[in-house]
C-alpha cells in the first residue's frame, strides 16, 4: 500500500466518523444510531466486499474476447427486434396496442 492510498482510507474514515457521530449534550459526542441499521450496514459492507471478491476471481478464471461479447448482444438484440417487440427503436413493432 501506498502513503497516498493509506491517507484517503483515513479522510474516508474521517468523513464517515463526523457524518456518524453526532453533538449529544454539553458538546460531548454521542453515538445515535439505531442498532438494526448498524448491523445491516455492517452487513451490507461485508457482503459487497465478498462479492467484490468473488467478482475479481472470476474475471481472473475467465478469459474473453470483446468480439464474443458483442456478438452476444448483437444476438440478443435481433432475437428482440424480430419478435416486434424491440424497446429501444420504435414503438411501431408493439404488438399490443398502446392505450387499452
Amino acid at each position: 500500500m501506498t502513503p497516498m492510498s493509506i491517507v484517503a482510507m483515513m479522510v474516508t474514515l474521517c468523513g464517515i466518523g463526523i457524518s456518524v457521530l453526532g453533538r449529544g449534550e454539553h458538546h460531548r459526542v454521542s453515538l445515535k444510531l439505531p442498532l438494526n441499521g448498524v448491523l445491516y450496514a455492517i452487513g451490507a459492507a461485508l457482503c459487497q466486499g465478498v462479492g467484490l471478491v468473488l467478482s475479481k476471481i472470476g474475471m481472473d478464471c475467465y478469459q474473453t474476447d470483446a468480439e464474443e461479447a458483442w456478438l452476444v448482444l448483437l444476438a440478443f438484440w435481433a432475437e428482440d427486434h424480430m419478435e416486434g417487440r424491440c424497446r429501444c427503436c420504435d414503438l411501431r413493432h408493439r404488438r399490443e396496442p398502446v392505450l387499452h
